[in-house]
């Protein structure tokens, strides 16, 4: 029975702790309850790299840096799509390529990624898989 007593003495000192760390903002715990970053409130579907680009003041230089297919001012990606459908791209500025079942390969403008990444029929944009030549 005593040993049950500490158990939940212990217990309770935990959750003591754990509150009293979680307002003071160096602890290791509040690290672990962390704000969301701003990159996934903002658009937690664009790739973290791609997120990136979008708060550059130089994002085709970069782009080009990254090897990513730059055309006028857009760049290659790659979108996940929700189904087939393809028609509301005609609302971006979006120049479609190829596209298999529900991914597309699409050149669209940096400045409208984090936008077409919170459309219901995008799922993900991610840079295109690299192509490799022997």
């Amino acid at each position: 029975m005593m040993r049950l007593f500490h158990v939940f003495a212990l217990l309770i000192s935990l959750i003591a702790w754990a509150g009293a760390c979680q307002s003071q903002p160096d602890s290791p715990l509040s690290a672990a309850v962390a704000p969301i970053p701003r990159k996934q409130a903002d658009c937690p579907d664009l790739d973290s790299r791609l997120f990136q680009l979008t708060q550059e003041s130089a994002p085709l230089d970069l782009a080009k840096q990254w090897q990513l297919k730059v055309k006028d001012d857009k760049i290659q990606v790659l979108l996940i799509l929700a189904d087939e459908d393809v028609s509301f791209l005609q609302n971006f500025d979006v120049e479609l390529g190829t596209q298999s079942d529900a991914k597309a390969q699409v050149f669209v403008p940096i400045n409208q990624l984090c936008t077409l990444a919170n459309t219901p029929e995008v799922l993900a944009i991610h840079p295109p898989p690299p192509i490799f030549t022997q």
